[in-house]
């Protein structure tokens, strides 16, 4: 996988890998990692990842080429709050 998107500021950080992949068409895999706060598309739409957030998601361990990470997937609720937020067009589609 390659790194598509790193965003580092005081409050949050953001990663997305990605790998394209040939399943009868090509395809792109994306995994996005977030850190401190989900950013809407404007400066008021902000979901805090705190204890609340951390304790309703489910640690699980991924592996992306050579390392394997610990990460935290959020409660279906939070998936769907943090969805609504983002607000993109792929985050609507899913919605």
């Amino acid at each position: 996988m390659s790194v598509e998107t790193f965003k580092k500021e005081n409050s949050y950080g953001f990663l997305r890998f990605v790998k394209f992949l040939k399943v009868g068409k090509r395809i792109k895999l994306s995994v996005d990692l977030i850190e401190g706060e989900i950013r809407g598309r404007v400066a008021e739409q902000v979901v805090l990842i705190d204890n609340d957030f951390i304790e309703t998601s489910s640690k699980v361990r991924i592996r992306i080429g050579e390392k394997e990470l610990e990460v935290f997937i959020p409660s279906y609720k939070d998936f769907l709050i943090s969805k609504i937020v983002s607000a993109r067009p792929s985050d609507v589609r899913e919605i």
